[in-house]
């Protein structure tokens, strides 16, 4: 990375996971500003989801199987849950790392992970645990435009 004087200029922006509107936001910035370098903040563990194209809702059976696979009980809901909003909103999660992470890389810049990774069980525990509950509120709470409703 090239950084005259010792000077670089940071850009931070915010985003709304799921919304087809930050998605197209962030590949418009990153186009425009054509950064060296776009932190994403992603732990390496889920780097994933930059390949991620398609989503489907896990059946059943598929849930059962996850979790004779020893998968956190609320790794497994959590998962259901992302996928059937996904679905709803028409927008895989992650696709704001990846618009971002592509739309660098066309103009010879890069991508890097650099979300803190997720330490043991107690820690997954926890995020899901938190992730569920924003989810199924999301859900729940707000109309298919994504504005949360009186309701």
């Amino acid at each position: 990375m090239d950084v005259r004087g010792g000077l670089c200029h940071v850009y931070l922006v915010g985003v709304t996971h799921l919304s087809e509107e930050s998605t197209r936001q962030v590949q418009a910035i990153v186009k425009f500003l054509k950064p060296q370098v776009v932190f994403l903040e992603l732990c390496e563990s889920r780097v994933g989801l930059l390949a991620l194209k398609n989503l489907k809702v896990p059946t059943t059976d598929e849930m059962i199987t996850m979790l004779k696979k020893k998968h956190n009980m609320f790794e497994v809901i959590y998962s259901c849950v992302q996928a059937e909003v996904a679905s709803k909103r028409g927008v895989i999660p992650g696709s704001e790392f990846r618009v971002a992470y592509e739309e660098a890389i066309k103009y010879g810049g890069r991508g890097t992970p650099g979300g803190r990774p997720i330490q043991g069980d107690a820690d997954v525990d926890k995020l899901v645990d938190v992730r569920i509950v924003v989810a199924v509120y999301y859900v729940v709470c707000s109309d298919q435009s994504g504005r949360y409703t009186n309701n």
